[in-house]
């Protein structure tokens, strides 16, 4: 695991620990420096996401899509109104005030897909939720390694 977290340190790596995580977690094998990674997280960098917006609080919002179509889901995770692209649509740039424009950041949590079970219905082509069987927060709780709890991936899940 040092190593993934060391060298691989990217969400492609996840894919490793979607059936295994809770058993790794069970065993007592520190898993502190792998929350802290980038391996669970996905950041978000499309052109069909805004960069920038007049918007500055911290949004939290479910992805229920496959990981695949999310170039393509702004507007499912962010239905609002407030929440159009605002800056691409005017034309005078100029009578913006760029102290009331914010960079903006997306992350995609890849931990609560772990323990859920999906399967492709042959007829919509969608992803049908399964089964979750495992319990994550159950898990944690039960973890002597308290410093998991500090990560920000917990935190923001929590």
């Amino acid at each position: 695991m040092k190593y993934l977290v060391k060298y691989q340190n990217n969400f492609y790596s996840h894919y490793l620990f979607l059936k295994n995580f809770y058993k790794i977690l069970q065993k007592g094998v520190p898993i502190t420096n792998l929350l802290n990674s980038k391996i669970l997280q996905m950041e978000i960098d499309f052109d069909e996401w805004p960069s920038q917006h007049t918007e500055s609080n911290k949004y939290m919002r479910k992805f229920d899509f496959s990981l695949y179509e999310v170039r393509t889901k702004y507007r499912n995770c962010f239905p609002e109104e407030r929440f159009k692209d605002q800056l691409s649509n005017i034309e005078d740039h100029t009578k913006i005030d760029s102290a009331k424009i914010f960079k903006l950041s997306y992350k995609l949590i890849l931990i609560p897909c772990f323990g859920q079970h999906f399967r492709e219905d042959i007829i919509t082509k969608k992803f049908v939720h399964v089964r979750s069987d495992i319990p994550l927060m159950a898990i944690l709780s039960e973890s002597e390694e308290l410093s998991i709890f500090k990560a920000d991936i917990i935190k923001d899940y929590i």
